[in-house]
């Protein structure tokens, strides 16, 4: 795929401004309030299912196993409710203005612009945030079959659009302030690849990361978690990376301190 015309970064900003021109037309602002309502409602339903429960332990002992479930109703429920009643403050400000002129007002004209281009923004920064993470996962699996230095030798379209994200401002941006990327979870991934692969000193030129694979609680870590094992003997990045073993080892604030300072 070739990208060399206006690039990715270009690709993406006409993305924005078709919507926002789109956010024109009779009728769609209101479509759009209620798709980013669901997709928000969704996505904090669904995060809350996965972290929920692990938040809650931070603050409360024997947490039940169907809080997730609860969790995912609650945060669910609480955005949706939250989002609607913004939603509609911003639809209807002036409660006494003529209800032809309101609705005229909020279908057609700089309202409907508006949260186009939110819904566009929201669009381009969970494609961005997904492309991130698919090619974080093809960095692992080359990790996984052919070792540490072989991430680098990745090619194909995937890796141009993420290098051209990488080298531009837009793309420096999204990454810098991206809520929901962990790069903490990143590296630790590839740590534990490298230590199953050529055990503590697999790393003998980078001092932070060789502080952190000779680190007995790390090794430790490594070699107990059954789900770690067995994903890095798969070579499936997608296991370890969704089974939240990860999150659980950099809740331990010594082992995150250490592979914070780590540059991979």
């Amino acid at each position: 795929m070739d990208f060399s015309g206006i690039g990715i970064v270009g690709i993406l900003l006409l993305v924005l401004v078709f919507f926002a021109l789109v956010g024109f037309v009779k009728g769609l602002a209101k479509t759009l309030m209620a798709l980013v309502t669901l997709a928000a409602s969704g996505f904090a339903a669904w995060w809350s299912y996965n972290h929920g429960p692990s938040r809650l332990g931070l603050y409360f002992e024997n947490v039940p196993d169907f809080m997730n479930i609860v969790c995912a109703m609650f945060s669910g429920v609480l955005i949706f409710y939250v989002l609607y009643k913004i939603f509609y403050f911003i639809a209807h400000p002036f409660e006494s203005e003529d209800e032809e002129e309101r609705k005229k007002g909020w279908n057609f004209g700089f309202p409907a612009g508006l949260i186009s281009l939110m819904f566009a923004a929201c669009f381009v920064y969970f494609c961005v945030n997904r492309m991130r993470t698919t090619d974080e996962l093809s960095e692992l699996k080359q990790m996984m079959a052919h070792g540490a230095g072989s991430a680098d030798q990745r090619s194909g379209w995937h890796k141009t659009v993420m290098d051209q994200l990488n080298g531009s401002a837009l793309g420096k941006w999204l990454f810098r302030h991206d809520p929901l990327w962990d790069d903490n979870k990143a590296k630790l991934a590839k740590l534990a690849i490298i230590y199953y692969q050529s055990g503590p000193e697999g790393l003998a030129n980078n001092p932070q990361a060789t502080a952190v694979l000779t680190d007995p609680e790390f090794a430790e870590w490594v070699v107990q978690q059954a789900d770690l094992v067995k994903a890095l003997k798969d070579q499936d990045p997608s296991a370890l990376w969704e089974s939240g073993i990860l999150e659980k080892a950099l809740e331990q604030p010594d082992l995150l301190a250490k592979v914070t300072e780590v540059e991979l």
